[in-house]
This record gives C-alpha cells, sequence and structure tokens, in this order.
C-alpha cells in the first residue's frame, strides 16, 4: 500500500510543500520568500504566521485533490542533537522550538506548522524527519583536542541522505 504525504520544507528563503504518493511527487509548490519581504519577519517566530497561512492554502488548494493524507512530515528543526529517523512532533517539541531553543533557523517553524496542519485536516500523523541535529559521530571523531569540549555533530542529514540514495539508484541502474 502506498502511503499519501504531505512533505513541508522550510527553508531561509522558501517554504516547499509537496504531496507524495509512495515516491512519487504527484503535487509540488515553492513559495519563494525574497530578503526585501523577510525584512518584516525579523525572527523565525514572527514569520510563524506567515508560512501557516502559505502551508494552510496550499493544502486547501493544492493538495485537497489527493486526500486524504496518511502523515505530513516537516524538516526537523534545531533540537537537542539526535539519532537520524522521523520523529513523532509533540508538545515537548513544539515548546521546544518555540521557547526555548536559542538558535535561529528556519526549519524551527516546520514542526509547528505540520502539527497544526495535522490537527486542522485531520491527518492522523505528524513528523519530522532527519533533523539537522541529527548527532551519529563514532566516539573518535568527538575528539575535538580539549577533553571538557568533546564535537557535537550539527548536520544537513537530510540532504546528505537524499544525495546518497540518489547516487545508489543512478549506480544501480
Amino acid at each position: 500500500m502506498e502511503h499519501t504525504l504531505i512533505i513541508l520544507n522550510t527553508g531561509s528563503t522558501s517554504t516547499k510543500l509537496a504531496v507524495y504518493r509512495g515516491r512519487e511527487a504527484v503535487c509540488q509548490k515553492e513559495y519563494s520568500h525574497d530578503k526585501d519581504f523577510l525584512r518584516d519577519y525579523p525572527f523565525m517566530a514572527d514569520q510563524l504566521p506567515m508560512r501557516q497561512q502559505i502551508a494552510r492554502q496550499f493544502v486547501l488548494e493544492e493538495a485537497a485533490p489527493f486526500a486524504p493524507f496518511d502523515a505530513i512530515v516537516a524538516r526537523g528543526g534545531i533540537l537537542c542533537p539526535v539519532h537520524s529517523g522521523g520523529y513523532v512532533i509533540n508538545d515537548n517539541m513544539i515548546d521546544y522550538l518555540l521557547n526555548i531553543c536559542t538558535e535561529e533557523h528556519a526549519s524551527n517553524v516546520a514542526a509547528v506548522i505540520a502539527r497544526e496542519l495535522a490537527n486542522e485536516f485531520c491527518i492522523p500523523n505528524a513528523f519530522i524527519y532527519d533533523g539537522i541535529t541529527t548527532n551519529e559521530l563514532a566516539d573518535i571523531a568527538r575528539v575535538s583536542g580539549i577533553p571538557e569540549m568533546p564535537r557535537i555533530s550539527v548536520t544537513h542529514a537530510l540532504n546528505m541522505r537524499a544525495t546518497a540514495h540518489k547516487i545508489a539508484e543512478a549506480e544501480l541502474k
């Protein structure tokens, strides 16, 4: 059975949304936010209502013909170090991203938007996937030269994984 998913990626100058059935993108749209426009929103939290409206409009106008949806999957924000993979969006995650995290990053609002869309449109599951704080370094890679300051990995695991999948698929053909 192929699942139907809404995918949400909030970037520094865009909000990208798509609907996937299995591995096929059946609908996708990118909303660009130029630097002049973003001056009105100096902090990511300021952008939240604007990006919520964009995502809601996408679901109503673009994605609706592909309903029902099995899940909405958002780009992971700057959380505490985590293992790669998917995580259910919960109250603690939302609280951390909105009220505790001190790092400004566009991905911080994605989980908030995804959870609200899931609630509003009765989507049964809301996840983040491969957050940018994925930290799976080998112990030797944590050595920094200062014992009290081990290296902590903050990577774009989602991009690296997607690239690895594309290369592997190309090699198999």
